[in-house]
């Protein structure tokens, strides 16, 4: 297959030893990669005819030796070639996203030869997708967790094709139409987000469990994600801010957030051990996994099916914004990735302070709302 395809390639040949041990040295560079082959023959010329051969080959743009027919790539031996290369040295968050992505492909597309993948199998890999899901969680998956799927396997094949393990792929077929049914674009007010005003949210929070509460509100006060906050450790809760290390489920990476009284006043008792979580389940261990199924309930009894729980990030940087401080508001909400934020200077610093201060002073969620909701 890789045989008929023109390559540049630089050639290095030399015979070593004598009658009756000869030995045919061949060293080649293809595609930056050096490679080496050393053949034993009985004699001198029968090692020199290989090497005739061998520069033969190369001149007509081959590879020095025929190679041996490989079987068929699947889908599986795309992913794992294109995960031992690349998913070692991304973020371990990432790895994690990149092992369920692969997973789930895996499980439904495993099996399929990679280049005999068509769009009607992608197809039923997306159905069969949500199905599985709604039957799992009771809700629907998101068109963007499937497109990034998609847009995981795509790389895998892109991957493949470049290192000669398939010669085509089934995204490099679809018309400009099929491929914008696969991988939608991303709409406008999805990106935007929607606001949410602090009726909506108050009712909101009023039908969520009690244990859900300070960490809504503490997502409403400061605009952080909500692994940040179910991932806060009480080493990361210091006198005058919470200060964000880069760690894994942390997407904006390392920065620091004022911490204001309102703030201080949704935090547990402070625990000795500093590694400890600050919010945790009745029976230990993270809030992380049912806080999204908590909000999407309390948000349908309090009748704002729309709502998601990310759109408290959107709120908050958009009311930020409208206070004109918008190098204030990168900082805090770490919106231009973790390279920005890792040397906040101190003035900055007072900058976020004063940004924070500023947006809690008379708004609707004070210390009172917020003292009341802890007392519940």
């Amino acid at each position: 297959m890789n045989s008929r395809r023109r390559r540049k390639i630089a050639l290095q040949t030399r015979i070593r030893g004598h009658d009756p041990t000869v030995v045919l040295d061949v060293r080649w560079t293809e595609n930056g990669v050096r490679r080496r082959s050393r053949t034993k023959f009985a004699s001198v010329a029968a090692a020199a005819k290989m090497e005739m051969q061998v520069r033969q080959r190369v001149e007509a743009g081959l590879a020095p030796f025929p190679e041996p027919e490989r079987a068929a790539a699947t889908v599986r031996d795309v992913l794992a070639a294109y995960h031992e290369l690349h998913v070692p040295n991304i973020r371990p968050r990432s790895q994690e996203v990149f092992g369920n992505y692969r997973r789930e492909l895996e499980g439904l597309l495993g099996d399929v030869e990679a280049e005999k993948l068509t769009y009607d199998a992608l197809l039923r890999y997306r159905q069969q997708r949500r199905q599985d899901y709604r039957r799992r969680t009771k809700r629907t998956l998101s068109d963007v967790t499937i497109k990034k799927a998609f847009s995981h396997l795509r790389s895998a094949l892109r991957f493949a094709k470049v290192n000669g393990r398939i010669e085509s792929h089934v995204f490099e077929k679809l018309t400009k139409d099929l491929r914008a049914n696969l991988l939608p674009p991303e709409r406008e007010e999805d990106s935007k987000g929607q606001m949410i005003e602090d009726e909506a949210f108050e009712a909101i929070a009023a039908h969520l469990l009690p244990i859900y509460r300070p960490v809504v509100r503490l997502l409403r006060l400061t605009g952080m994600r909500k692994g940040e906050v179910c991932g806060l450790r009480w080493s990361d809760i210091q006198r005058d801010r919470i200060a964000l290390p880069d760690r894994p489920g942390f997407k904006t990476g390392r920065r620091s957030v004022p911490l204001t009284a309102a703030m201080r006043a949704l935090l547990p008792p402070r625990k000795i051990d500093g590694s400890a979580l600050v919010f945790e389940a009745e029976g230990g261990g993270s809030l992380y996994q049912g806080l999204g199924q908590a909000w999407d309930e309390a948000r349908d009894r309090a009748g704002f099916p729309t709502f998601r729980l990310h759109d408290i990030r959107h709120t908050v940087a958009t009311e930020l914004d409208q206070l004109g401080d918008r190098r204030a508001l990168e900082l805090s909400l770490g919106m231009k990735g973790a390279t920005v934020n890792r040397y906040i200077r101190h003035r900055d610093f007072e900058r976020q302070s004063a940004l924070f201060d500023r947006h809690q002073i008379g708004h609707s969620l004070g210390t009172a709302t917020i003292a009341s909701a802890v007392s519940e």
